[in-house]
């Protein structure tokens, strides 16, 4: 069992085992020469990670950090290696989660590079929301991240979220983040197709 903030795996560390999320909450990270943190994205039960180093033998390309008490399953690279051989339908899936990931860091990339603060930051938190709510017809981010936390997932600084979610809030049905964040999908969806 990992507790909160203890590390799983450690970016650029030999390992080369593969964990499976059992239940609770990982968070993939990376931090910049000045300390400045870089999230990749959360994990939990059923998620794997580890993955990328058991394949190309190389260190890990990134660290895994409990955010609640965290249990998972680890599985020696011979081991994982043996199980994508002999099993292919679990290739097939391994593929997949694969591609899914290519395609995300392709989105980040793009996102990154061409969009302004406030677009990179409704995106991002229509990529959190959850499905709408049919008798109130608004959607909730739960757990409600804080703004360096959504600073950190759409590479700039809480000054700017902080700046952002103002304006959000004065041009729309927003609320400041609370235990459970309110936002109106299509509001957020018209104003990441305006900026």
């Amino acid at each position: 069992m990992y507790t909160p903030g203890e590390l799983i795996v450690a970016h650029g560390e030999s390992g080369r085992d593969v964990f499976f999320i059992l239940e609770g909450r990982a968070r993939v990270t990376l931090f910049s020469e000045n300390g400045r943190e870089i999230f990749y994205g959360d994990r939990g039960p059923g998620d794997i990670i580890g993955e990328v180093s058991a394949i190309d033998g190389k260190a890990r390309s990134a660290s895994v950090v409990a955010l609640e008490p965290t249990r998972a399953a680890r599985l020696p690279a011979p081991a994982f290696r043996r199980l994508v051989t002999d099993h292919p339908d679990f290739s097939w899936a391994l593929l997949e989660h694969l591609s899914s990931g290519i395609r995300h860091m392709t989105d980040r990339v793009y996102e990154f590079s061409t969009l302004v603060v406030r677009r990179r930051l409704i995106l991002e938190l229509l990529r959190r929301a959850d499905d709408r709510d049919e008798s109130t017809s608004r959607v909730f981010i739960d757990p409600a991240p804080t703004h360096f936390e959504l600073a950190a997932s759409i590479s700039t600084h809480r000054e700017a979220v902080s700046r952002e979610m103002s304006v959000l809030a004065k041009g729309g049905p927003h609320r400041e983040m609370r235990t459970q964040a309110p936002a109106v999908r299509p509001y957020c969806s018209g104003i990441a197709r305006r900026r």
